[in-house]
């Protein structure tokens, strides 16, 4: 039986209350159930009934599900909206133009924001942050298509990452972090 854990970025949120395991073998027991391929519509229905193993993880009064949808709708949304940049005769180039990065508030609670992406790169501390995602987001990569190693069309891509990852460990060493990187 495989061993499942919540990914990083959902071990903050409310999925605490259902240890990864669970959620995972139930996932496998529907697919045993349904066949390979399951929806989000299948997860939901298995989870409805008050006794399902997965059923705390989801919001069932529907007034704060709405709220939280709409919360979930404007991330995607913000997330959505890029900038096109022209320049005389070049080709335009569409970008993301919004970040999400975390802010601190005075009190110390911590938060997630959107701000512009020229603005966040211009700031030493959402910058960081920044690159921090982006080595996370490199190896998360590697990681998931690992058995594509030798893809000769990949080999440039995974030999890329292994320098990223050999520059994190040296800035690591460099200031201070311990050979840990950007954590």
């Amino acid at each position: 039986m495989p061993e499942y854990i919540w990914a990083n970025r959902f071990k903050n949120f409310h999925y605490k209350e259902v240890e990864a395991q669970v959620f995972g073998d139930r996932i496998e027991s529907l697919r045993a159930e349904l066949g390979d391929a399951i929806t989000p519509v299948d997860v939901v229905e298995d989870a409805r009934p008050p006794d399902s193993p997965t059923h705390s993880l989801f919001t069932w009064n529907d007034s704060q599900a709405a709220e939280k949808w709409r919360h979930h709708q404007a991330r995607n949304m913000i997330d959505s909206v890029h900038v096109v940049i022209s320049y005389k005769e070049m080709t335009p180039v569409t970008e993301a133009y919004n970040q999400r990065v975390t802010i601190t508030y005075s009190n110390g609670t911590r938060d997630g924001a959107y701000v512009p992406h020229v603005l966040a790169l211009s700031s030493p501390i959402w910058r960081a942050q920044i690159i921090k995602e982006a080595h996370q987001g490199l190896r998360r990569w590697a990681r998931r298509y690992s058995e594509l190693r030798d893809e000769p069309s990949l080999a440039q891509a995974f030999e890329a990452i292994g320098s990223a990852e050999e520059v994190e460990e040296v800035w690591g060493h460099l200031f201070g972090r311990g050979g840990g990187g950007i954590n």
